[in-house]
This record gives structure tokens, sequence and C-alpha cells, in this order.
């Protein structure tokens, strides 16, 4: 699995120089990263490659992100959606505090979660707009979240 997601990120990186996607090309931005505390990234990725070949721009913050990186990248774009990653129990708190900060700080910024651990009613409890089991679960979340009203 790791190979994989090492080999589609380096194809990925070539089709984007070869076409040259902008950010002014985008559909949105989304802005994603692994919560404070876990380092895993393999889901992570997946989602955020996924997402970017559905034609979003695509804000990695890595692994171990403080819950106000998040807000200090999401107040850089009048239009995004936040994605938080976990896969680790243990910093599901950590999921939950940024979700509270971006609620606190930038309500209207809709924001999606998801790893192995979260679940619908996790997603629920602590704020969250969605939970995504898989890329397409994002992609499809950020083509409601963002289409025209």
């Amino acid at each position: 699995m790791l190979l994989a997601s090492r080999a589609f990120t380096a194809a990925l990186e070539v089709v984007k120089e070869r076409f040259n996607f902008g950010e002014g090309d985008a559909r949105g931005v989304f802005i994603i990263g692994t919560v404070l505390g876990d380092l895993h990234d393999i889901g992570k990725n997946l989602v955020a490659h996924i997402v970017a070949g559905a034609g979003y721009h695509v804000v990695d913050l890595g692994v171990n992100v403080p819950p106000e990186r998040f807000v200090e990248e999401a107040r850089k774009y009048e239009h995004c959606a936040v994605g938080l990653s976990t896969l680790l129990t243990t910093t599901m708190p950590n999921m939950e505090k940024t979700v509270k900060l971006l609620r606190e700080q930038c309500p209207q910024i809709p924001v999606i979660v998801g790893g192995a651990p979260v679940s619908d009613s996790f997603a629920s409890r602590i704020g969250a707009n969605a939970r995504g089991e898989d890329p397409r679960d994002a992609v499809r979340w950020l083509d409601e979240t963002f289409s025209p009203a």
C-alpha cells in the first residue's frame, strides 16, 4: 500500500506539471491534514490525490497538524473546505479540538472528517459537516458543498 501510494503521488505530480492546473482553474479549495499527534498519511494522501484529480485545489498541511494551523490556512481563502484525518483513536480528541476551533474562528467553513476510528456519530457529535469513509465520499461531499446554490 505504501509503495502504491508513493507511485501514485509521483505519477500525479507528472500529470499536474503536464497539464499545469492552477488554483484559478480549480472547482474549490480543499485543505487537508492529519490531526495533531498522528503521523499516518497514506489515507490522507489518497484522499488528497483523488480530490485533486477531481479538479479541486488541494492544500495538504501534512501530518501532526495543530488545530491552529488548520484555522490559519482556512483564513487565507474566501471559499474553502477542510478535511481532517486520523488513524489513531488516541488522536480523536485532537480532531474534536480542531473542529471546535474551526467552528469558533471560521464558522462558515465546512469540515469533513475521516479515518479508521471515525464514525458518523463521532463526526456529528464533534460538529463536523460530514464523515468520509473513502476518497469518493470526499469528492461527492465537495461537489455538493461547492455546487452553486
